[in-house]
């Protein structure tokens, strides 16, 4: 389960979010192995990174053709970004 505030679900679609999950994920590996633990301990964060790498992409003309205003993310080029992932066993 992915919770994320909104400066991850302005930037992708939960299509994209469970895809970058699913292909951080190793596969081929059960779940006490080391590996998936840790890559599940990183995967959060390396959603944060490409939420933030896609909200200053799509802000770099942004910047340049409108008035930049009172919106944080016109002036920063982000959006807070927060997520947090819980992954369930199931059997």
């Amino acid at each position: 389960m992915v919770i994320g505030s909104d400066g991850l679900w302005d930037v992708m679609s939960s299509g994209d979010v469970v895809g970058f999950v699913n292909e951080f994920l190793p596969k081929d590996v059960n779940d006490k192995d080391t590996v998936l633990t840790e890559a599940r301990s990183g995967v959060a964060e390396a959603l944060v990174n490409e939420a933030r790498y896609r909200w200053e992409d799509n802000n770099k003309n942004k910047k340049n053709s409108s008035k930049v205003g009172d919106v944080p993310y016109l002036k920063y080029g982000v959006d807070d970004i927060s997520v947090v992932i819980a992954f369930f066993e199931y059997k």
